[in-house]
């Protein structure tokens, strides 16, 4: 019986609509054909038999669109009565309406619902279960135990993602990258493309040339990203063992938000002409896809570009034509919404760049920390309220290494500020840790502009610092950087040491043992963070950047204020509340005009001096900048030159991990070269050779510098010659422009330049980018046999001239159809031989192939991708030469940073109404004088608004007046008079000209506040324990050097309670320990108590403002009078009829508006004016009447109250000297209450006067 005739399968996306349309039960077209059976039955929750499994329904394939998952139902089934005609589903479409239309309900829902999950095979469940316990990775036996099912293709990316667990798998298949199972789910969720059921596996790919792009966007969503490539070619691959299995893959490279930018990826001088081509580049790819198709033998040339592996791969990348071309097709007729969000896709490049201008650094920071052992035992089970925690924060990108050990409380504050400091993009955090150090790194990207990505290593491998000192002193001991201990890194491990290999060949070995001496010097959990964060970069092959000492800098020195993180988020240094730079103290100062200028200004102002010398040098520098910056002979060059300079400090570092592509390294080495120039700078030949004359050229110069570079025989006899700076006066400004232009540094640029060749470098061809060298014997030999099998294939021209009698036969060369071959016209067609293979026909010939020159094609593309090889490695040895200059270049860029810092600063010098503070030494008190200060960042909003800005004076020295008590109107200017003070004190130490007349301070060793309400609960405190624990870490670690703010303490509680904790707080601060302090209350019994308490060093001040009368007329409601009348009866009506007078008078009063002067003068308030705030917010005119007349019975019980306890005081007080002092202090309140309130109490001036008199007489 023959067999019967079967359908020819349709395309894999037609396929899928199909069974989308008409999978559901009871939903089929009677005339189509029967789908294939499923491959394999999906594993469930059942472990039947074979019978019971083929008795249960096959469950629907899961079919991701635009990041949602739809669910695709099952093929098999009972046929169907009629077939529903489903419109397609846009991306945004609602997951339920879906459901509806294909009649998804019950039990079919739930199943499509379970079914709505990525798609993996059994076995890597199985080989998970059965690789051993601990997480460990699966073996290869384990794969190839239950891959019985799995193409070798799927076998392939089985065995990778087992062995690299935690990681988002990008697998090169031919021309496209591939994401597999749960790897295809979160990239699609994330770059909008379709993923569709293929095999044993979710899928989803996008073109090779589009991996920067994907990449990016998918680790800044958070993934851990690893590139799986082919390690070797269809030329390769057919010349060796392995011809019938598939490519080997290898992952290459894994990328983080830490790790990115000095990857392979991170390019940063080509990214924006990336972005412009990227559009371009797809109209182009879906043109050439139109051409493809009218091109006959496009199957054979598709295979051939993906390779001569397996038929699935071959396949794989004709499916993926078929699908592209329908998306072409596609877009076009796509519906508006549609078009605009490809739209927006196609703006993603510019977004992704925005994003990263917003994170100028990308530090990884590691944290361990341990509990402080008690003396006397116990513990009990609570959270531990002092730990010590070890931070190590490294920026791979530029090489930065930051590190501090202390100890921290319950809040974890310490921990907090040098968090919101370093901003990073990944943190590593030693489990196990505390519950409250957990939270605050799970919270902290509440404060910053993105979310860290957070990872967890376990700490026990370097539980002991003797273990993890062992650990780095083999890292710096060995020339390669050790191996991975677990085995792990794939091809990056490898490619790691071999990066290590030749930075340690190029560096040499001083700048090891300088960076061994100082690493043995760490504390404990500073070597226990570095030892994990050596694990963590090994895979990556980063790891090399800390062998170099100059690089490790403690993250808090003692020539540095200290800000806490309180003062950092609250003064709004870095951020504002919204999380954006624009209107914080940085935005302000920042003037910088290259990145790594920027990331230099950060540092700055996080970390202002302290040393008046230091602090005196940048204030010199910026001055003469500011003043004779455009008529200077070098100085007026400085800024032109910094304008055009790339993100240099970044690129140095991607050359030194070997990361770098060849056209950025010749941007960066032309740069080098002519930075002395640019600046202005000239070669002192004088001071280098007194033989020399004086017409000495620039040439001649950088030639001695090359000989020294060299290390030539002659550079002994010749000292580098030095540049001369004219008219710099500036100490400063002297010696960061001699850095900037070492001409030893120009020296090493021009000698690598020399080596290269800049055409092929500018187009990125490793291949020839190295000029013919002895250096590199391998390459030149390889280039030979290249050469050898071009001028074999030519030499067969003559040949086939004869065999087909055409004298003017030439071999051709057509992009996607092969090189060297030979046209022949229709006419003559039969001439050809019958081993010749034809590869294309058109209308004016036919194009073919000889046997000789496929064998010959097949040697050239051999010896070439040997040649590609060899260039590789000679490109990576090449980039040694570079890494022994490394430290030489950062000293230089260093330098050019700091350069653009003082240019900005100087800049904003140059704003009206700046001014240069005067910075007093250690011999004087500490002291804060402000002479029409000015709040440097609204004053700007002001500006652009029209308005202007109040300025106010300040006077606080600490053997004086070192406290100041603020009352005033809520509104009235208090919290801004405040930060406006901390603001100018921070500029001025970090050497910048402040918002002034004059300001006159002796340097500040910390900036403390306590300003604002706010909860944590995501660190499980409420608004009032926040307030009180940021007290007191300022009551312990102020002293008489810092500047304290404290603004509203206590109202987070009843009146009595916080009136009290504000009052001791403050009676506590300026007696024991003495601090410049700005206390800011409503409390106006706290002012009197203290100033009294404490003259001299308490000052009440309040903000000046204008009432304006209430509403007239406004009276009582008619219940309260009528109960005031009945409490009173015949002669008690006088007294209660001026008791309402009173308060009818305190309600107008409350009812009156009031003008903000925003002057600071001395004085209390007499009121906070609260109501005058609710109208402003618009409250009902009703809740404003009620609240009026709350105020106004409120204060005259207050004020009979405190009538009736005056005169038993008064009894009480024993001696007349006794009753004599509390009548005086009675009298003084009086006094100062009737000027504040512009009005007299006649009854109590009476009363007054009564006590005095029978004082007097007694």
């Amino acid at each position: 019986m023959a067999p019967k005739k079967q359908s020819k399968p349709p395309v894999k996306g037609q396929r899928s609509i199909t069974m989308f349309l008409a999978g559901s039960p009871g939903v089929k077209d009677a005339t189509e054909p029967a789908p294939p059976p499923p491959k394999r039955a999906r594993t469930g929750g059942s472990s039947g038999g074979g019978s019971s499994v083929q008795q249960q329904q096959p469950s629907p394939s899961p079919r991701i669109k635009a990041g949602g998952i739809e669910a695709v139902p099952p093929s098999a089934g009972p046929p169907p009565a009629a077939r529903q005609r489903i419109p397609a589903a846009t991306p945004a479409g609602n997951r339920q309406a879906l459901q509806q239309k294909l009649g998804l309900t019950g039990e079919a829902a739930a199943a499509a619902a379970g079914a709505a999950l990525p798609i993996e095979p059994a076995l890597t469940a199985a080989g998970a279960s059965g690789s051993g316990g601990g997480g460990r990775r699966g073996s290869a036996a384990a794969v190839a135990a239950g891959s019985a099912k799995l193409t070798p293709l799927e076998q392939q990316v089985a065995a990778l993602k087992q062995a690299h667990p935690g990681v988002l798998l990008c697998i090169e298949v031919g021309y496209k990258f591939r994401l597999f199972g749960a790897d295809a789910e979160a990239g699609a969720a994330v770059l909008g493309i379709y993923a569709f059921q293929d095999r044993s596996y979710l899928t989803a790919g996008f073109p090779t040339y589009r991996l920067h792009y994907h990449v990016r966007r998918l680790v800044l969503a958070g993934h851990k990203v690893g590139v799986v490539r082919q390690i070797e070619t269809a030329a390769i691959k057919k010349a060796g063992d392995n011809r019938s299995g598939p490519f080997d893959r290898k992952l290459t490279a894994l990328y983080t938000k830490a790790t990115l930018e000095a990857g392979e990826l991170g390019g940063v001088f080509d990214s924006e002409a990336k972005g412009q081509q990227e559009e371009g580049r797809e109209e182009e790819e879906e043109r050439e896809e139109g051409r493809e198709q009218e091109q006959p033998g496009l199957e054979a040339r598709g295979s051939g570009r993906a390779g001569s592996g397996t038929e699935e791969e071959a396949a794989a990348a004709g499916r993926g034509d078929g699908r592209r071309r329908q998306a072409a097709a596609s877009a076009s007729t796509a519906p508006p919404q549609q078009q605009q969000q490809q739209q927006q896709q196609r703006g993603g490049w510019r977004r992704l760049q925005q994003l990263a201008q917003q994170a100028p650094s990308s530090y990884l920071v590691c944290c361990v920390e341990e509990p402080v052992k008690r003396s006397g035992g116990g513990g009990g089970g609570g959270a531990a309220a002092q730990v010590d925690v070890g931070l190590v924060a490294v920026e791979p990108s530029t090489g930065a290494v930051l590190h501090a050990q202390f100890k921290d409380g319950l809040m974890r504050q310490e921990l907090e500020s040098k968090l919101l400091f370093a901003a990073p993009a990944e943190m590593l955090l030693a489990e196990p840790a505390s519950v409250e150090t957990r939270r605050l790194v799970a919270g902290i990207g509440e404060q910053l502009a993105g979310a860290p990505r957070m990872e967890a290593v376990p700490s026990a491998p370097y539980r002991l610092a003797s273990t993890a000192l062992d650990a780095v002193q083999a890292f710096y001991g060995t020339r390669h950087g050790g191996t991975d201990p677990s085995g792990g890194g794939g091809g990056s491990s490898a490619a790691g040491q071999e990066s290590s290999q030749h930075q340690e060949e190029g560096g040499g070995g001083e700048a090891r043992a300088v960076a061994l001496a100082a690493v043995r010097a760490l504390p404990p959990l500073v070597l226990r963070a570095l030892a994990h964060l050596l694990d963590y970069l090994r895979p990556f092959g980063l790891e090399a950047v800390l062998r170099l000492g100059a690089a490790f800098q403690p993250w808090d020195q003692v020539h540095e204020m200290r800000l806490s993180a309180n003062t950092l988020r609250q003064l709004e240094i870095f951020q504002c509340s919204d999380s954006s730079p624009r209107g914080s103290l940085v935005g302000m100062m920042d003037h910088c005009k290259t990145k790594f200028g920027r990331r230099l200004l950060h540092s700055w102002v996080g970390k202002p001096l302290r040393q008046a010398a230091a602090i005196n040098a940048r204030l010199d520098a910026v001055q003469e900048l500011s003043e004779q910056g455009e008529g200077h002979p070098v100085l007026s060059r400085l800024v032109p030159a910094l304008r055009k300079l790339p993100d240099l400090e970044r690129g140095i570092t991607r050359a030194f991990h070997a990361t770098i592509r060849p056209s950025e390294l010749v941007t960066l080495l032309q740069q080098f070269q002519t930075l002395h120039q640019q600046l202005g700078l000239q070669a002192d030949t004088q001071a280098a050779s007194p033989t020399d004359g004086p017409g000495t050229s620039t040439a001649d110069a950088d030639a001695t510098a090359v000989g020294a570079a060299e290390g030539s025989s002659r550079s002994a006899a010749v000292p580098l010659p030095q540049v001369h700076l004219r008219g710099v006066r500036s100490a400063l400004l002297q010696q960061l422009l001699a850095a900037a232009g070492d001409l030893s540094v120009a020296a090493a640029a021009t000698q690598m330049l020399a080596a290269m060749d800049l055409e092929a470098a500018a187009a990125n061809n490793k291949a020839d980018v190295l000029k013919p060298s002895d250096r590199f014997p391998a390459v030149m030999r390889l280039r030979a046999e290249v050469a050898a099998a071009q001028r074999a294939l030519s030499e067969l021209l003559p040949q086939y001239r004869r065999t087909l009698q055409i004298s003017n036969l030439q071999f051709i060369s057509l992009q996607n159809q092969g090189d060297f071959l030979l046209e022949v016209p229709p006419d003559l067609v039969k001439r050809v031989p019958k081993d010749w293979v034809k590869v294309s026909s058109v209308k004016k010939g036919v194009r073919y192939h000889t046997p000789e020159v496929r064998a010959g094609l097949e040697r050239l593309a051999l010896a070439q991708e040997h040649l590609k090889a060899a260039c590789d490695a000679a490109w990576k040895n090449f980039l040694a030469d570079f890494g022994a200059h490394y430290l030489r270049l950062r000293a230089a860029v260093q330098a050019l940073a700091a350069l653009d810092c003082l240019c900005g600063l100087a800049t904003l010098a140059s704003s009206p109404g700046y001014c240069r503070p005067e910075l007093l030494g250690s011999d004087q008190p500490p002291q804060l004088c402000i002479e029409a200060g000015r709040h440097p960042v609204l004053e700007l909003l002001l500006e652009g608004r029209g308005g202007q800005f109040v300025p106010n004076d300040t006077q606080l020295r600490g053997d004086a007046t070192c406290c100041q008590i603020i009352t005033g109107p809520n509104m009235g200017g208090k919290s801004c008079y405040s930060r406006q003070c901390a603001l100018i004190a921070i500029m001025a130490q970090v050497g910048s000209f402040v918002p002034a007349a004059a300001a006159r301070l002796r340097p500040l060793d910390a900036v403390l506040t306590r300003m604002g309400a706010s909860d944590s609960l995501a660190l499980g405190r409420s608004t009032f324990a926040e307030e009180l624990g940021e007290t007191s870490s300022i009551l312990s670690s102020a002293t008489p050097s810092s500047l304290v703010i404290l603004d509203e303490l206590g109202r987070g509680t009843s009146t009595g309670d916080g009136a009290a904790i504000a009052e001791a707080t403050l009676r506590h601060l300026v007696q024991a320990v003495r601090p410049l302090t700005l206390f800011i209350t409503h409390y106006p019994e706290v002012c009197f108590r203290l100033e009294q308490a404490l003259p001299g060093a308490v000052a009440c001040y309040r903000m000046a403002h204008v009432e304006e009368e209430g509403q007239q007329g406004a009276q009582l409601p008619q219940r309260e009078q009528g109960q005031g009348e009945g409490h009173e009866e015949g002669g008690g009506a006088a007294p209660q009829q001026q008791q309402q007078q009173q308060q009818q008078r305190a309600q107008q009063a409350a009812l009156g508006r009031v003008v903000f002067l925003f002057k600071l003068v001395q004085g209390v308030a007499p009121a906070s004016f609260g109501i005058n705030v609710a109208r402003m917010a618009q409250l009902p005119e009703a809740v404003l009447q009620r609240a009026a007349q709350v105020a106004a019975r409120v204060q005259q019980e207050s004020e009979e109250r405190r009538r009736r306890q005056q005169p038993a005081a008064l009894g009480s007080g024993g001696d007349a000297e006794e009753r004599a002092v509390q009548l005086a202090q009675q009298c003084q309140q009086f006094v100062q209450r009737s000027l504040l309130d512009g009005e007299v109490d006649v009854e109590t001036g009476r009363r007054l006067q009564a006590e005095a008199r029978e004082l007097l007489s007694a």
